[in-house]
């Protein structure tokens, strides 16, 4: 790779150790993917967790914790949010409260006090951490060609699509290096040539509700791989709409990083526009049939049978989703042995709480799961989950071994209500 006089240096340890180190580790990922160089970042979205003991000694989680301390000498080069949590919390009608190690995940009270730890001290080094899986809901919107470092599938997805920034999608120790270094090295769709869509998908069926376009995103994604398609037939996407999509779409294939829309997406002005030149182009069609067929194959339980969990907001839950899913609430109560739990960060949280949305989802039964990814519960393992999000009941499936079904909002709600699952 060609680095500049100011790489070479850190590389050389003119920065300390544990820089040096994050240096190597970017020279050889570029390396390995053939980048020339590396490239300035200015917006990065980083994963910034206590990792669990399952599995991991104390003895190396010590080092991970002394690692960290390390790193959080130094000040992030850029704008730099955070990823999720691991750890659980939930809000009362009162107050938030801490779901205790017992009662969730079983994490230890070591595991615990370096969580506090982690946020005071990133904090310290620059970091936002909004422990948000959606960044561009709590101040990070990228502009169009800005080089970022993200890394949850769905919002790389989105920032790449919709708001036509360049990202790959990152890791723990990568999305960091970023945040520390200001560089990565330049691959993938970080270049123009590589954004170029190779499949066509028509979109015939009546994709209507947010549940629909990761209908979509799940059929197009299993074809696609890691390939970007361009679909042709819509001629319009909302945030909502966008944020299900760019969801699914990564998690039925092999995690392609971006999508057009003709005449719709920044980068779409028109479908031969970011067709690839001189490249056979696979044409597929959604429609009806695909559809059905799309949510059969999330969907594993049968018509009335019990629902236990109805999980919504993955990736989490914006202000206007909250208005939304409270303004069905009103006047309901969530049937006996139902727990409906809304995910979302504490920055939309609050502004919700202001607005009412979630004394109306509380006093409908509703709980508030808030910074934490609905996928990776530990002991609170629902059976019979119902989601409106593809994404949610791909975890479901797998990470939780639950049975699953999705349907949109309306019917999501039905089935806290009712108790039961009534497609």
């Amino acid at each position: 790779m060609n680095l500049t006089s100011e790489q070479e240096a850190v590389l050389k340890g003119g920065s300390g150790r544990v820089l040096a180190r994050y240096m190597k580790w970017f020279v050889d990922w570029g390396q390995a993917m053939g980048a020339e160089r590396l490239v300035p970042v200015t917006n990065v979205h980083c994963i910034l967790r206590t990792p669990l003991l399952k599995g991991m000694s104390e003895d190396t989680l010590d080092v991970y914790i002394e690692e960290f301390r390390a790193l959080c000498r130094h000040k992030v080069k850029c704008k730099t949010l955070t990823h999720a949590k691991t750890k659980c919390r939930t809000s009362a009608p009162s107050q938030l409260m801490e779901i205790s190690s017992e009662d969730e995940k079983g994490i230890s009270q070591k595991e615990l006090d370096f969580q506090e730890e982690l946020n005071r001290i990133a904090q310290e080094a620059g970091i936002s951490t909004t422990w948000s899986c959606t960044p561009y809901l709590v101040g990070s919107v990228p502009a169009f060609g800005e080089i970022c470092a993200w890394t949850e599938s769905s919002a790389v997805v989105f920032a790449n699509s919709i708001l036509g920034a360049r990202t790959t999608r990152h890791g723990m120790e990568s999305s960091l290096a970023a945040a520390f270094l200001g560089w990565v090295p330049e691959f993938g769709v970080l270049l123009t040539e590589n954004r170029k869509a190779s499949i066509q998908v028509e979109v015939d069926a009546d994709v209507g509700s947010k549940s629909d376009w990761g209908a979509l995103g799940y059929f197009a994604g299993e074809i696609a791989g890691t390939e970007i398609p361009v679909f042709n037939g819509v001629d319009r996407i909302g945030p909502e709409e966008a944020k299900q999509l760019s969801a699914t779409l990564p998690y039925s294939g092999q995690g392609t990083t971006m999508f057009h829309i003709a005449g719709v997406t920044p980068e779409a002005p028109s479908l031969d526009s970011v067709l690839e030149p001189g490249r056979e182009i696979r044409r597929i069609t959604f429609g009806e049939k695909e559809r059905r067929e799309a949510y059969g194959k999330m969907t594993t339980l049968g018509k009335g049978e019990a629902v236990d969990a109805v999980i919504l907001g993955c990736p989490f839950s914006s202000l206007e989703e909250l208005e939304e899913i409270s303004h069905h609430l009103q006047k309901e109560r969530i049937a006996s042995g139902v727990r409906l739990i809304v995910c979302t960060s504490h920055d939309i949280l609050d502004l919700a709480s202001k607005a009412g949305y979630t004394d109306i989802i509380h006093q409908a039964g509703g709980t508030l799961m808030v910074d934490s990814c609905p996928g990776a519960m530990g002991k609170m393992r629902p059976q019979n989950v119902v989601s409106n999000s593809f994404k949610q009941a791909f975890y479901g499936r797998s990470a939780l071994e639950a049975r699953t079904g999705v349907a949109d909002l309306d019917g999501c709600i039905k089935a806290a209500v009712k108790g039961t699952w009534i497609l």
